[in-house]
């Protein structure tokens, strides 16, 4: 279906092409692609402008020549082969044979330009075959203009509408620009033409994880493995999924058979090491990158990054700093290790005491992420809108006060763990995790999810007004999804962590009204500094952490909203601080498991063993919860204090209101 504007577009570009106004016509539909890709009006207006175009006719090559060069092409001499077509095309300028032979051995040899060049020219020559659109995309493609390519692969499709391949490149460019739901729609129509296309199946799953659609994802990829089990990029992303879905030796397993097919393969490696270094296996990945040096010579750069974070990890940051100066973040083709590098490299200048310098690498690496295509789906500036008008909305004295209502609970109300992101929640999870009668779940999009019934967490009005049924439905949802996440159900207390839920609070409330929280304080410029300094998976929440007045701002509105809430909903929250648990550590912890008329038990003390045990940490926090407590992280804003000036002034209240001072300690 489209939009009465779209039937509008579409009527204006078919009105040009009976005008005669083909440029314009063809310029309009391609516009209208780029909004909605492979549309089929647009498509067939493409093909009646293509169709009119017309071919140049002239004396061919016997079968023979040709013969000739495709055995030199399938050989690999593709030099041979363009200084023959080049003499070749004296003789017969409009051979299409020739000139695809001849686009093609310049972009085996890397001469992308001259391919280009050659692939337009065939085109005027014969404005009416697929494969020169499609070999002209492809080179473009390669060339990373996205613009074009994206043109001429539907170029391609207008022509013949039964091409799998260009489908399938359509959606990875839409990927790339993380148009996720619009590549899976490429993908399928690929795979509804040839249904064993793996490389469209192998990309429906990655575009399906993208999207958080892990079980779905999952299928794409055994699909495709069903049809080519040795399919190495296949193994590679199964093992993703795999490892995202906290399965260690199984996504070991896809890495392993990937690289016994490709010895060769640089990113099985590297997701090796990934999955080593998530799951906190520091010597086996030490050791892995060992044995690699007799494979490699020497390390490729995207697997010396591994061995710089290794050295990091032990405080070696000499060592790190002289590995990292040596990588080239140029040949590092993946996006996401590139940032790793990127942070990592100012983590390790920070822990070197260059804070000056340091401050500029998180710069870099922050400028870097706000220009992926990853970061601008998310659109963060949406997201905090929509919190400032859930906090107006709690301030309005106009809002009636909640529906009160009587419902009976068929599990134990759950406890939230909440607060601002680096505030010490994952340490206060494992923490508590080591209590026998406590069981944690960790930042699991439960709450989220449970309100999609109302549209989200977020429209306070429609909150309060929700009914009986909707409050029973948001509960049973919550419940039922959780059990996945726990290993039994018979512990006295269950603790849902997620810093993020500080800001769903009203949600929480009104579908267990008697739940209780515990609030994570820590230094609010050493929260703000310290989510800057991290490499956030970009999501609508996290997207806001790229900038420190924002985040300043995203906290200051944080705190206000729980504030309201508080006195709104009559919460009742315990409140713990990051920096008096580092100083006295037992006494803290006693007060908290009061909170749970709980007695103390000698487990807590070793709660970084739990960590360990518990295997892979979802949140960037893991290696800091895996090992005893240090101060290092106390006050570390202080390094950086005259660049904090601006958001001391936004948070300063929250400063006095925790008891912190923007000079000195508490």
């Amino acid at each position: 279906m489209v939009s009465f504007s779209e039937e509008r577009t579409l009527a204006s570009a078919a009105a040009l092409i009976e005008k005669n106004k083909l440029n314009q016509a063809y310029n309009a539909y391609h516009d209208f692609l780029k909004k909605t890709p492979i549309n089929s009006l647009a498509l067939n207006g493409l093909e009646k402008i293509i169709k009119r175009r017309k071919p140049k006719y002239g004396k061919q090559p016997s079968g023979d020549i040709i013969s000739s060069l495709v055995a030199l092409y399938d050989d690999g001499r593709f030099d041979e082969v363009s200084f023959k077509c080049a003499k070749l095309l004296n003789s017969f300028p409009t051979s299409l044979p020739i000139l695809n032979l001849y686009g093609s051995a310049k972009a085996r040899k890397g001469l992308i330009d001259a391919s280009e060049a050659i692939f337009r020219k065939a085109t005027l020559v014969a404005p009416y075959s697929a494969d020169l659109y499609y070999n002209l995309a492809v080179t473009l493609h390669q060339k990373g203009d996205w613009d074009r390519a994206y043109e001429a692969y539907q170029d391609t499709i207008s022509i013949a509408r039964n091409y799998a391949n260009a489908y399938n490149n359509i959606g990875n460019l839409l990927q790339q620009r993380a148009r996720f739901e619009e590549s899976l729609k490429c993908y399928e129509a690929a795979i509804n033409i040839k249904s064993d296309h793996i490389e469209a199946l192998k990309n429906k799953g990655i575009s399906l994880h993208k999207l958080g659609r892990l079980e779905h994802a999952y299928v794409a990829c055994l699909e495709a493995k069903k049809n080519n089990p040795n399919d190495v990029g296949v193994l590679n992303q199964l093992g993703i999924l795999l490892q995202d879905a906290g399965k260690f030796e199984d996504c070991l397993s896809c890495y392993r058979k990937a690289i016994e097919l490709d010895p060769s393969s640089i990113e099985a490696y590297s997701n090796i090491c990934t999955a080593l270094e998530n799951w906190n296996r520091a010597e086996e990945l030490a050791t892995f990158l060992t044995s690699l040096k007799s494979n490699f010579e020497p390390l490729p750069d995207e697997l010396r990054f591994y061995e710089a974070l290794i050295f990091h990890k032990q405080k070696k940051f000499k060592k790190c700093e002289e590995i990292l100066a040596r990588l080239d973040i140029g040949r590092i083709p993946s996006p996401p290790r590139k940032l790793a590098f990127l942070e990592l490299k100012a983590k390790n200048l920070d822990a070197l005491k260059n804070f000056s310098t340091a401050f500029n690498a998180f710069v870099a690496m922050n400028k870097f992420l706000m220009e992926s295509w990853d970061y601008k789906r998310v659109e963060p500036e949406s997201y905090y809108k929509k919190l400032k008008s859930s906090l107006a909305e709690l301030k309005n004295k106009n809002l009636s006060s909640p529906v009160p209502i009587q419902i009976k609970y068929k599990s134990v109300n759950p406890i939230f763990l909440i607060g601002f992101p680096r505030s010490g929640t994952t340490m206060l999870d494992m923490i508590i995790k080591s209590h026998s009668k406590i069981e944690t779940i960790e930042e699991r999009p439960l709450i989220e999810n449970s309100s999609e019934i109302i549209g989200g967490p977020y429209n306070i009005d429609r909150i309060e007004k929700m009914t009986i049924a909707e409050i029973t439905d948001a509960q049973n949802n919550y419940i039922d999804a959780r059990k996945q996440f726990i290993s039994q159900e018979n512990f006295d207390f269950i603790t849902d962590r997620h810093p993020m839920n500080i800001l769903r609070v009203p949600f929480i409330h009104r579908i267990f009204p008697e739940a209780k929280f515990i609030l994570a304080l820590r230094h609010p410029l050493d929260c703000i500094l310290s989510c800057w300094m991290q490499n956030f998976a970009p999501n609508p929440g996290m997207a806001n952490m790229t900038d420190l007045t924002r985040i300043a701002e995203l906290y200051d509105l944080s705190m206000k909203i729980l504030d309201v809430s508080r006195q709104r909903y009559n919460l009742n929250i315990h409140h713990i601080k990051y920096e008096n648990i580092v100083d006295n550590f037992e006494y803290e912890i006693s007060k908290l498991l009061q909170y749970f008329n709980l007695e103390w038990e000698n487990n807590l003390s070793n709660f970084h063993k739990t960590a360990i045990k518990s295997g892979r940490i979802k949140t960037k926090s893991y290696s800091q919860v895996s090992q005893k407590l240090y101060k290092t992280s106390v006050y570390r804003w202080q390094n950086y204090e005259s660049k904090l000036v601006k958001e001391y002034s936004i948070v300063e209240t929250w400063m006095t209101r925790f008891d912190y001072f923007f000079k000195g300690k508490s």
